[in-house]
Protein backbone atom coordinates (compact mmCIF):
# COMPACT_ATOMS: atom_id res chain seq x y z
CA UNK A 1 0.00 0.00 0.00
CA UNK A 2 2.86 2.40 0.79
CA UNK A 3 4.40 1.74 -2.64
CA UNK A 4 1.10 2.49 -4.34
CA UNK A 5 0.69 5.77 -2.46
CA UNK A 6 4.26 6.79 -3.28
CA UNK A 7 3.77 6.15 -6.99
CA UNK A 8 0.47 8.03 -7.01
CA UNK A 9 2.05 11.05 -5.31
CA UNK A 10 5.00 10.93 -7.73
CA UNK A 11 2.71 10.84 -10.75
CA UNK A 12 0.72 13.80 -9.45
CA UNK A 13 3.91 15.80 -8.87
CA UNK A 14 5.11 15.06 -12.41
CA UNK A 15 1.84 16.35 -13.88
CA UNK A 16 1.67 19.46 -11.68
CA UNK A 17 5.34 20.38 -12.11
CA UNK A 18 5.23 20.21 -15.91
CA UNK A 19 4.33 23.33 -17.92
CA UNK A 20 1.04 23.37 -19.79
CA UNK A 21 2.87 24.02 -23.04
CA UNK A 22 6.41 24.35 -24.32
CA UNK A 23 8.02 27.06 -26.43
CA UNK A 24 10.82 27.41 -28.94
CA UNK A 25 13.21 29.60 -26.95
CA UNK A 26 16.23 27.51 -26.03
CA UNK A 27 15.66 24.99 -28.84
CA UNK A 28 18.17 24.50 -31.64
CA UNK A 29 17.23 25.09 -35.27
CA UNK A 30 19.13 24.50 -38.52
CA UNK A 31 18.40 26.82 -41.44
CA UNK A 32 19.01 26.94 -45.19
CA UNK A 33 18.40 29.65 -47.78
CA UNK A 34 18.64 28.73 -51.47
CA UNK A 35 17.86 30.70 -54.61
CA UNK A 36 16.21 28.88 -57.49
CA UNK A 37 18.04 25.71 -58.48
CA UNK A 38 21.30 26.90 -56.91
CA UNK A 39 22.24 24.35 -54.21
CA UNK A 40 24.32 26.85 -52.18
CA UNK A 41 23.09 27.51 -48.65
CA UNK A 42 23.30 31.28 -48.24
CA UNK A 43 22.58 31.08 -44.52
CA UNK A 44 26.06 29.56 -44.25
CA UNK A 45 28.42 32.41 -43.35
CA UNK A 46 31.31 30.77 -45.23
CA UNK A 47 29.62 31.87 -48.48
CA UNK A 48 30.13 35.51 -47.52
CA UNK A 49 26.56 36.84 -47.29
CA UNK A 50 25.78 36.71 -43.56
CA UNK A 51 26.18 40.09 -41.84
CA UNK A 52 27.66 40.32 -38.35
CA UNK A 53 25.17 40.35 -35.49
CA UNK A 54 23.04 37.41 -36.60
CA UNK A 55 23.20 34.10 -34.76
CA UNK A 56 24.26 32.32 -37.97
CA UNK A 57 27.23 34.66 -38.44
CA UNK A 58 30.87 33.61 -37.96
CA UNK A 59 31.66 31.40 -36.06
CA UNK A 60 28.25 29.95 -35.20
CA UNK A 61 27.16 28.30 -38.46
CA UNK A 62 23.74 27.21 -39.67
CA UNK A 63 22.61 25.52 -36.43
CA UNK A 64 21.74 28.06 -33.75
CA UNK A 65 19.86 28.29 -30.47
CA UNK A 66 16.61 30.23 -30.57
CA UNK A 67 16.73 33.15 -28.18
CA UNK A 68 17.82 36.77 -28.06
CA UNK A 69 18.57 38.34 -31.43
CA UNK A 70 17.69 37.32 -34.97
CA UNK A 71 18.63 33.74 -35.79
CA UNK A 72 19.30 33.97 -39.54
CA UNK A 73 20.38 36.83 -41.79
CA UNK A 74 21.47 37.38 -45.39
CA UNK A 75 22.54 40.43 -47.38
CA UNK A 76 23.93 40.58 -50.92
CA UNK A 77 23.75 44.34 -51.37
CA UNK A 78 20.49 44.11 -53.36
CA UNK A 79 18.24 42.50 -50.77
CA UNK A 80 18.35 41.81 -47.05
CA UNK A 81 16.62 38.75 -45.61
CA UNK A 82 16.00 38.06 -41.92
CA UNK A 83 14.43 35.00 -40.26
CA UNK A 84 13.63 35.71 -36.63
CA UNK A 85 12.09 33.15 -34.25
CA UNK A 86 10.14 33.79 -31.07
CA UNK A 87 8.62 31.29 -28.66
CA UNK A 88 5.70 30.58 -31.00
CA UNK A 89 6.40 32.23 -34.35
CA UNK A 90 8.82 32.78 -37.21
CA UNK A 91 8.88 36.22 -38.85
CA UNK A 92 10.57 36.42 -42.26
CA UNK A 93 11.44 39.87 -43.56
CA UNK A 94 12.79 40.59 -47.02
CA UNK A 95 13.93 44.13 -47.85
CA UNK A 96 13.89 44.17 -51.63
CA UNK A 97 16.25 46.50 -53.40
CA UNK A 98 15.06 45.35 -56.82
CA UNK A 99 11.66 44.50 -58.29
CA UNK A 100 13.21 41.53 -60.11
CA UNK A 101 14.34 39.67 -56.98
CA UNK A 102 14.63 35.94 -57.55
CA UNK A 103 12.65 33.21 -55.84
CA UNK A 104 14.04 31.54 -52.76
CA UNK A 105 13.39 28.51 -50.57
CA UNK A 106 14.08 28.37 -46.84
CA UNK A 107 14.11 25.26 -44.70
CA UNK A 108 14.24 25.08 -40.92
CA UNK A 109 14.73 21.88 -38.95
CA UNK A 110 14.11 21.49 -35.24
CA UNK A 111 12.92 18.53 -33.20
CA UNK A 112 10.72 21.00 -31.30
CA UNK A 113 8.54 21.75 -34.33
CA UNK A 114 5.11 20.13 -34.26
CA UNK A 115 3.05 22.01 -36.87
CA UNK A 116 2.96 25.42 -38.55
CA UNK A 117 0.71 27.70 -40.56
CA UNK A 118 0.94 31.11 -42.23
CA UNK A 119 -0.53 33.82 -40.03
CA UNK A 120 -2.64 36.70 -41.32
CA UNK A 121 -2.01 38.24 -44.73
CA UNK A 122 1.69 38.28 -45.57
CA UNK A 123 3.03 41.10 -47.74
CA UNK A 124 5.77 38.78 -48.95
CA UNK A 125 3.76 37.16 -51.75
CA UNK A 126 3.46 34.64 -53.26
CA UNK A 127 4.65 32.61 -50.25
CA UNK A 128 3.74 29.02 -49.39
CA UNK A 129 4.51 26.31 -46.87
CA UNK A 130 5.27 22.90 -48.25
CA UNK A 131 2.68 20.30 -47.28
CA UNK A 132 2.36 18.44 -45.03
CA UNK A 133 2.79 21.39 -42.69
CA UNK A 134 4.08 19.36 -39.77
CA UNK A 135 7.46 19.13 -38.03
CA UNK A 136 10.27 18.68 -37.63
CA UNK A 137 11.10 20.16 -41.07
CA UNK A 138 9.56 23.45 -42.22
CA UNK A 139 9.91 24.50 -45.88
CA UNK A 140 9.01 28.07 -46.85
CA UNK A 141 8.88 28.99 -50.55
CA UNK A 142 8.71 32.49 -51.97
CA UNK A 143 7.94 32.74 -55.67
CA UNK A 144 10.05 35.84 -56.29
CA UNK A 145 9.04 39.36 -57.23
CA UNK A 146 6.96 39.37 -60.45
CA UNK A 147 8.39 41.41 -63.31
CA UNK A 148 5.22 41.98 -65.37
CA UNK A 149 1.73 42.84 -64.14
CA UNK A 150 1.57 43.23 -60.39
CA UNK A 151 5.23 44.13 -59.99
CA UNK A 152 6.39 43.90 -56.40
CA UNK A 153 8.18 47.22 -55.93
CA UNK A 154 11.37 47.55 -53.90
CA UNK A 155 10.52 47.83 -50.21
CA UNK A 156 10.11 45.83 -47.00
CA UNK A 157 7.94 42.71 -47.12
CA UNK A 158 7.26 40.11 -44.45
CA UNK A 159 5.43 36.93 -43.50
CA UNK A 160 4.61 35.48 -40.10
CA UNK A 161 4.38 31.74 -39.49
CA UNK A 162 2.75 30.29 -36.39
CA UNK A 163 4.62 27.32 -34.93
CA UNK A 164 3.24 24.71 -32.57
CA UNK A 165 5.44 22.58 -30.35
CA UNK A 166 4.73 19.27 -28.60
CA UNK A 167 2.52 19.76 -25.55
CA UNK A 168 4.68 18.99 -22.53
CA UNK A 169 1.60 18.95 -20.29
CA UNK A 170 0.00 16.12 -22.27
CA UNK A 171 3.24 14.15 -22.16
CA UNK A 172 3.46 14.55 -18.40
CA UNK A 173 -0.18 13.51 -17.96
CA UNK A 174 0.43 10.39 -20.04
CA UNK A 175 3.47 9.54 -17.91
CA UNK A 176 1.42 10.03 -14.76
CA UNK A 177 -1.32 7.70 -16.02
CA UNK A 178 1.27 5.07 -16.93
CA UNK A 179 2.72 5.24 -13.40
CA UNK A 180 -0.73 4.88 -11.86
CA UNK A 181 -1.57 1.91 -14.10
CA UNK A 182 1.74 0.27 -13.23
CA UNK A 183 1.11 0.77 -9.52
CA UNK A 184 -2.37 -0.74 -9.72
CA UNK A 185 -1.11 -3.68 -11.78
CA UNK A 186 1.69 -4.34 -9.32
CA UNK A 187 -0.75 -4.24 -6.41
CA UNK A 188 -3.18 -6.64 -8.09
CA UNK A 189 -0.41 -9.12 -8.93
CA UNK A 190 1.08 -9.10 -5.45
CA UNK A 191 0.53 -12.54 -3.88
CA UNK A 192 -1.87 -12.51 -0.97
CA UNK A 193 -0.63 -14.02 2.29
CA UNK A 194 -1.96 -17.50 2.93
CA UNK A 195 -4.54 -17.82 5.62
CA UNK A 196 -3.63 -20.05 8.49
CA UNK A 197 -6.52 -21.87 10.04
CA UNK A 198 -6.23 -22.45 13.74
CA UNK A 199 -8.46 -25.11 15.18
CA UNK A 200 -9.63 -24.69 18.67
Amino acid sequence: MKTLRLLLVSAALVVLASPASAGLVGATVTGTLKFGANPTNYFDFTNGYVPAGFLNSNPNGITVTIGAGSEFGYNDGFSSIVANFSDTQLVITDILGSSSAGAWTMTFYSTEFSSFSISGSPTLVPITLNLPSTGPLMTVIWGGAPTSNGIQAPGTYSATINISVPDAGSTALLLGLVLVAFALATRSLRPKPARVLVRR
